[in-house]
């Protein structure tokens, strides 16, 4: 007798398979790609060799850039460093998966050519991974660092894997260069999706989902760059975002729930809210609380069949703290005056003209 089709796992209905231990050739490969930009590559190869943890090897991708002896050098630095030159710009992604196709270890670390890593990164994410069998994805939080190096302060992502799967409703729930996940995993979904090179690594979790748990550990090990000049400083916000709404339709969809934000002011409204920042537009939040109570709702019923012992309460502390958000009202926009300084601090513009000021050789009166 048939039973009807087998029903696919997905985010909300995920099957977790179980990894083997890490155990080959290094305990970890570190993958980075490099292209023309490489002001800050000598800092996030010096985080990376710095680390606590060094049974690892790092494989740095010369992404077709105008700096192949800059890139071709590395190795010189430590025995550890391969690199791999690409004669021509393949895009970010597929660059990605030339250097994970050349790594050894079943266990892939991620990290970006402007990003800094903390001592202790690596030993965190393979001791979460070595502790759970079917932890998949794992990050942590990030330090937010302008071009200067200087602290902009911390962005605690969500923990848990209930926390992750439902933020991924809005937004993405990992700084890519705090990642580590499974080779074998990478794998299985065919390799990191080509073809959008701006949003490959949101793409990647919401591959990797249906098969692994995720966690993001609660302390900031990855120093992420706010770099004008990067993939992402370069890029139009709006369009960014744009490129991710198949992925939202289709986990709504999936929950059950019609997808809530062709309206993209109620979808800006709900991204800031579940990031805890300020309301750009409070006269939505009524329409923002049935938004939110749906889907708690249907989180509840989809996810509460994959949770494990001890997991469950992560799931009321996750929710309790939305809803206590959500009656307290919106959260208040900053005055001109913190608006100005935090976007100083952003651009660092007081270094820069500072260093202006120092060029020209302009003195100060006596």
């Amino acid at each position: 007798m048939s039973t009807g089709p087998v029903k696919q796992p997905g985010v909300f209905s995920p099957q977790p398979q179980i990894f083997a231990a890490a155990a080959t050739n290094p305990k970890v490969s570190v993958v980075m790609t490099s292209w023309n930009d490489i002001r800050f590559l000598r800092e996030a190869v010096d985080g990376v060799l710095a680390q606590t943890m060094t049974d690892f090897e790092f494989i740095v991708v010369d992404n077709g850039s105008h700096h192949a002896a800059a890139i071709a050098a590395l190795p010189a630095l430590d025995r550890r460093i391969r690199t791999l030159r690409l004669e021509h710009d393949v895009g970010a992604a597929e660059a990605g998966n030339r250097g994970i196709a050349l790594a050894r270890s079943p266990v892939i670390a991620r990290m970006d050519n402007d990003d800094r890593a903390e001592p202790g990164w690596l030993a965190a994410v393979t001791a979460a991974l070595d502790a759970d069998s079917e932890l998949g994805l794992v990050g942590t939080w990030a330090n937010l660092i302008n071009e200067h190096g200087d602290r902009l302060g911390v962005d605690a992502t969500p923990e848990s894997d209930y926390a992750i799967r439902l933020t991924l409703l809005s937004h993405n729930p990992f700084y890519h260069s705090s990642t580590a996940y499974r080779r074998s995993l990478v794998e299985r979904i065919g390799g990191i999706e080509t073809g959008e090179n701006l949003t490959h690594d949101h793409r990647l979790w919401r591959a990797m989902l249906p098969h692994c748990r995720a966690r993001n550990l609660p302390f900031a090990l990855c120093n992420y760059r706010y770099n004008p000049s990067g993939i992402t400083g370069t890029s139009d916000p709006l369009t960014k975002r744009s490129r991710t709404q198949d992925i939202r339709i289709g986990l709504w969809r999936e929950l059950g729930l019609d997808y809530p934000f062709e309206d993209r002011a109620i979808g800006d409204t709900f991204d800031d809210f579940l990031r805890n920042r300020p309301t750009q537009r409070p006269e939505l939040w009524s329409r923002l609380i049935a938004i939110v109570d749906a889907m708690l709702i249907a989180g509840e019923v989809h996810i509460a069949s994959f949770l494990r012992p001890g997991e469950e309460a992560a799931r009321v502390t996750f929710d309790a703290d939305l809803r206590a958000r959500l009656a307290s009202g919106p959260k208040p926009q900053p005055n001109w005056f913190s608006r100005l300084r935090l976007a100083l601090r952003l651009r660092g513009l007081r270094r820069t003209l500072a260093a202006v000021v120092r060029r020209i050789g302009w003195i100060e009166p006596a």
